[in-house]
């Protein structure tokens, strides 16, 4: 695991179950995730929150310029209705 994880923080506590050095991970999350694209393909997995993709959506899109292998979206409760707004968001361009 690299400097980007940081494995004590308590919004992504399932880091602790990766064997260290085996991949690359990297956050996407908080007020200094990427602003741009620039090398987020060469992480094997790029870990961040719904809030943060529906934000990233509004924003610059940077999660929405990288094509995609595979996108696993789990919320971890009950999920309300699948609207519009949300598949809008969870479109990710080239997946």
């Amino acid at each position: 695991m690299n400097d980007e994880m940081n494995t004590a923080n308590p919004i992504f506590p399932h880091t602790r179950h990766f064997v260290p050095d085996t991949m690359t991970v990297m956050r996407f999350h908080g007020d200094l995730r990427q602003k741009t694209a620039d090398g987020i393909d060469s992480y094997d997995v790029v870990l961040t929150t719904y809030q943060t993709l529906a934000a990233d959506w509004k924003g610059v899109r940077v999660l929405h310029k990288v094509t995609w292998l595979r996108v696993v979206l789990d919320e971890g409760k009950p999920l309300p209705p699948f609207t519009a707004q949300k598949k809008r968001d969870t479109d990710i361009a080239n997946s």
